[in-house]
């Protein structure tokens, strides 16, 4: 009986992940950062005063739902290409723990993304 590989799972959640990741990277540092340092209200379009414009943002749940969402593909992207990096440099680390420790972290990231963002 042959071993079956998850390879092919991993490496779509790595190609979506960096997709993700391209798209709305940036378009979430401008609302952020910049339009949020330049006053912009996301929420109305309108200029905001203080914090309470961006920070609004978090208080609804379909954007809290896509920044977890952005966040922890862009997480298991990196998990991926780091063991894969690990992996072509030859790195004396057995494959199994090396993806365990990837994956796991990735996955230990995710949950403290779930636990941030559901303390909004």
């Amino acid at each position: 009986m042959s071993h079956r590989s998850h390879e092919a799972f991993w490496w779509t959640v790595f190609g979506v992940g960096g997709v993700v990741a391209a798209l709305f990277l940036p378009v979430m540092i401008f609302i952020a950062g910049i339009g949020g340092a330049a006053g912009w209200d996301a929420v109305s379009g309108a200029l905001a005063h203080g914090e309470e414009g961006i920070g609004s943002l978090l208080h609804h749940s379909p954007v809290r739902a896509v920044l977890g969402l952005v966040m922890t593909l862009a997480a298991f992207h990196a998990a991926h290409r780091i063991r894969h990096t690990l992996i072509d440099l030859q790195v004396p680390i057995p494959h199994g723990p090396l993806a365990l420790t990837s994956y796991g972290g990735a996955g230990v990231f995710t949950a403290l993304i779930v636990v941030v963002l559901s303390l909004f």
